[in-house]
Protein backbone atom coordinates (compact mmCIF):
# COMPACT_ATOMS: atom_id res chain seq x y z
CA UNK A 1 0.00 0.00 0.00
CA UNK A 2 1.31 3.77 -0.91
CA UNK A 3 2.44 5.94 1.76
CA UNK A 4 0.11 8.36 1.49
CA UNK A 5 1.16 12.05 3.01
CA UNK A 6 -0.48 15.62 3.13
CA UNK A 7 1.44 17.98 1.13
CA UNK A 8 2.26 19.78 4.49
CA UNK A 9 3.78 16.67 5.76
CA UNK A 10 5.35 15.61 2.51
CA UNK A 11 6.68 19.48 2.17
CA UNK A 12 9.18 19.22 5.70
CA UNK A 13 9.90 15.57 4.82
CA UNK A 14 11.97 17.23 1.79
CA UNK A 15 12.91 20.35 4.11
CA UNK A 16 14.18 17.93 6.23
CA UNK A 17 16.18 16.02 3.40
CA UNK A 18 14.10 13.05 4.17
CA UNK A 19 13.64 12.49 -0.36
CA UNK A 20 11.85 9.22 -1.19
CA UNK A 21 13.34 7.16 -4.21
CA UNK A 22 9.67 8.04 -5.95
CA UNK A 23 7.05 10.84 -5.78
CA UNK A 24 3.18 10.15 -7.29
CA UNK A 25 1.95 13.32 -6.78
CA UNK A 26 -1.82 13.40 -8.18
CA UNK A 27 -5.17 15.27 -7.32
CA UNK A 28 -6.69 18.46 -8.32
CA UNK A 29 -4.60 21.16 -6.51
CA UNK A 30 -2.35 22.24 -8.76
CA UNK A 31 -0.49 25.28 -6.22
CA UNK A 32 0.67 22.75 -4.23
CA UNK A 33 1.47 20.43 -6.89
CA UNK A 34 3.68 23.11 -7.48
CA UNK A 35 5.13 23.85 -4.00
CA UNK A 36 6.10 20.13 -3.42
CA UNK A 37 7.86 19.99 -7.11
CA UNK A 38 9.77 23.43 -5.80
CA UNK A 39 10.76 22.29 -3.03
CA UNK A 40 12.08 19.21 -4.52
CA UNK A 41 13.93 20.70 -7.17
CA UNK A 42 14.96 23.60 -4.33
CA UNK A 43 16.21 20.59 -2.25
CA UNK A 44 19.38 20.27 -5.34
CA UNK A 45 22.53 22.73 -4.07
CA UNK A 46 21.52 26.11 -6.81
CA UNK A 47 25.22 25.53 -8.18
CA UNK A 48 24.86 22.35 -9.55
CA UNK A 49 20.86 22.08 -9.96
CA UNK A 50 20.51 22.27 -13.56
CA UNK A 51 23.33 19.39 -13.90
CA UNK A 52 20.87 17.16 -11.36
CA UNK A 53 17.71 18.02 -12.41
CA UNK A 54 16.02 16.42 -15.48
CA UNK A 55 11.94 17.81 -15.49
CA UNK A 56 10.13 16.53 -18.78
CA UNK A 57 6.71 16.46 -20.03
CA UNK A 58 4.69 13.63 -21.72
CA UNK A 59 5.28 13.53 -25.12
CA UNK A 60 2.60 13.71 -27.78
CA UNK A 61 2.49 10.28 -29.72
CA UNK A 62 1.80 6.96 -28.17
CA UNK A 63 4.99 5.90 -29.84
CA UNK A 64 7.12 8.16 -28.07
CA UNK A 65 5.04 8.32 -24.59
CA UNK A 66 6.25 4.66 -24.16
CA UNK A 67 9.48 5.68 -25.19
CA UNK A 68 9.67 8.31 -22.52
CA UNK A 69 9.55 5.73 -19.36
CA UNK A 70 12.75 4.26 -20.85
CA UNK A 71 14.59 7.77 -20.67
CA UNK A 72 13.14 8.73 -17.51
CA UNK A 73 14.98 5.31 -16.05
CA UNK A 74 17.90 6.32 -18.31
CA UNK A 75 17.90 9.83 -16.24
CA UNK A 76 17.63 8.40 -12.70
CA UNK A 77 20.08 5.76 -13.48
CA UNK A 78 22.69 8.70 -14.79
CA UNK A 79 25.35 9.40 -12.06
CA UNK A 80 24.30 13.28 -10.12
CA UNK A 81 27.45 15.76 -11.24
CA UNK A 82 29.16 16.73 -7.83
CA UNK A 83 26.47 15.94 -5.74
CA UNK A 84 24.69 13.30 -3.45
CA UNK A 85 21.50 13.51 -5.48
CA UNK A 86 19.45 14.20 -8.86
CA UNK A 87 16.19 14.67 -9.02
CA UNK A 88 13.80 13.30 -11.95
CA UNK A 89 10.17 15.39 -13.01
CA UNK A 90 8.17 13.49 -15.31
CA UNK A 91 4.93 15.80 -16.05
CA UNK A 92 1.55 14.22 -17.61
CA UNK A 93 2.80 10.95 -16.30
CA UNK A 94 -0.88 9.97 -16.33
CA UNK A 95 -0.32 10.25 -20.49
CA UNK A 96 2.82 7.88 -20.10
CA UNK A 97 1.16 5.33 -17.93
CA UNK A 98 -1.97 5.04 -19.68
CA UNK A 99 0.29 3.94 -23.08
CA UNK A 100 2.20 1.76 -20.88
CA UNK A 101 -0.92 0.15 -19.92
CA UNK A 102 -2.47 -0.45 -23.57
CA UNK A 103 0.86 -2.14 -23.92
CA UNK A 104 0.51 -3.98 -20.78
CA UNK A 105 0.34 -7.43 -22.44
CA UNK A 106 3.70 -7.18 -24.38
CA UNK A 107 5.27 -4.38 -22.39
CA UNK A 108 9.18 -4.56 -22.16
CA UNK A 109 8.67 -1.03 -20.03
CA UNK A 110 6.58 -2.69 -17.54
CA UNK A 111 9.15 -5.18 -16.97
CA UNK A 112 11.76 -2.49 -16.68
CA UNK A 113 9.47 0.09 -13.99
CA UNK A 114 9.69 -2.85 -12.16
CA UNK A 115 12.51 -3.98 -11.99
CA UNK A 116 13.45 -0.33 -11.11
CA UNK A 117 11.01 -0.05 -8.58
CA UNK A 118 12.20 -2.98 -6.87
CA UNK A 119 15.66 -1.43 -6.48
CA UNK A 120 15.45 2.08 -6.90
CA UNK A 121 18.51 3.90 -7.56
CA UNK A 122 20.15 5.73 -4.27
CA UNK A 123 21.50 8.94 -5.73
CA UNK A 124 18.00 9.52 -7.71
CA UNK A 125 14.62 10.69 -6.40
CA UNK A 126 11.93 10.15 -9.67
CA UNK A 127 8.96 12.23 -9.79
CA UNK A 128 5.88 11.47 -11.30
CA UNK A 129 3.39 14.66 -11.58
CA UNK A 130 0.03 13.67 -12.94
CA UNK A 131 -2.68 16.65 -14.19
CA UNK A 132 -5.40 14.03 -13.84
CA UNK A 133 -6.43 11.02 -11.62
CA UNK A 134 -4.83 7.73 -13.33
CA UNK A 135 -6.02 4.83 -13.92
CA UNK A 136 -5.79 3.13 -10.85
CA UNK A 137 -6.03 -0.42 -12.59
CA UNK A 138 -3.17 -0.36 -14.30
CA UNK A 139 -0.06 -2.24 -13.28
CA UNK A 140 2.19 0.87 -13.42
CA UNK A 141 0.22 2.48 -11.23
CA UNK A 142 -0.13 -0.35 -8.69
CA UNK A 143 3.83 -1.00 -9.13
CA UNK A 144 3.95 2.51 -7.40
CA UNK A 145 2.61 1.44 -3.74
CA UNK A 146 5.13 -0.01 -2.50
CA UNK A 147 8.34 2.54 -3.35
CA UNK A 148 6.62 5.69 -3.93
CA UNK A 149 5.17 8.53 -1.74
CA UNK A 150 2.07 9.76 -2.38
CA UNK A 151 0.85 13.25 -1.69
CA UNK A 152 -2.53 13.45 -0.82
CA UNK A 153 -3.88 16.53 -2.72
CA UNK A 154 -7.63 16.34 -2.09
CA UNK A 155 -8.54 13.07 -4.33
CA UNK A 156 -9.57 9.56 -1.93
CA UNK A 157 -7.98 6.26 -2.90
Amino acid sequence: MPTSLRPDACLAQIAAGHLAPVYFITGPDAEMKSKVMTALAESLEADLRDFNLDRQHAAESKGDLRKQLWNVLDQARTLPMMAPRRIVMLMGAERVLAAIREAEGSSDEIDAFEAYLKSPEPHATVVFVTGSEPDGRAKAVKLLGPTGEFPDFGIGR
